[in-house]
């Protein structure tokens, strides 16, 4: 014994549903993790997630609430944090030639993006030429080239990733100029919310922040006719 408090908290993980406060049942508890209460501090623990940091949760855990269970009595802990966001920076440098277009994208990743994504290299073995084969699916008729891991850090839940993407095919000739969109590879291209009316809350999982900063250099010679105004959301 070191003299620190450790306790269980049972919970449902998400696929397994909503783990009900008034009446919950033994075929709604699937998971435990630890809880650790030392000095004014509260530490999250879970030694089975191989990428996640101390204090924090897998996104598959992120199930509203748990049950702390101790040896007199128990208490409902809220599982997500407001310090473990869903947070991705995105930055994006734009090289136009008046021919051919390439744009060299850096990404970063922290909390639950940080999960997903360190996930979703786990899946392709780490593999650089199977990371671009996966970033080329969100990018038709693009080629996605120069991947690089930048940094991964587990004990942080931080992360980011570099590589470049043929832009040439982004570019519009409208005759008298080029229209270009620089919004060919965000996330928030395309509504996930399709209902007409929506009755129930929906869960977002964690507070999201995603941050996108593009660059567009153009030949000389070419001016901006028309640019999007900056906004804040």
């Amino acid at each position: 014994k070191i003299g620190i408090n450790t306790y269980p908290i049972v919970l449902s993980t998400r696929d397994n549903g909503l783990l009900q406060e008034a009446s919950p049942t033994l075929d709604k508890l699937n998971y435990v993790v630890a809880m650790v209460q030392h000095d004014n501090i509260q530490l999250f623990l879970d030694a089975t997630s191989e990428f996640i940091g101390v204090g924090f949760l897998p996104e598959y855990c992120l199930n509203i609430r748990g049950l702390l269970v101790k040896r007199d009595n128990e208490q409902w802990f809220t599982l997500q944090k407001k310090n473990f966001l869903d947070s991705k920076k995105q930055f994006v440098n734009i090289s136009f030639n008046g021919e051919t277009a390439t744009a060299k994208i850096t990404q970063d990743f922290s909390g639950v993006a940080f999960t997903r994504w360190i996930n979703d290299l786990k899946n392709g073995q780490f593999d650089a030429e199977n990371r671009m084969n996966e970033l080329a699916k969100l990018l038709p008729n693009t080629r996605v080239s120069g991947y690089q891991i930048g940094r991964r850090d587990v004990s942080e839940c931080t992360g980011k990733e570099s590589f470049e993407v043929d832009f040439t095919n982004q570019i519009v000739d409208g005759g008298q100029g080029y229209l270009i969109s620089p919004l060919f590879f965000f996330d928030y291209v395309v509504n996930p919310f399709k209902l007409d009316e929506r009755k129930l809350p929906v869960d977002l999982i964690s507070e999201k922040e995603l941050t996108s900063t593009v660059l567009f250099n153009a030949p000389k010679g070419f001016s901006i006719k028309k640019s999007p105004e900056s906004v804040k959301l």
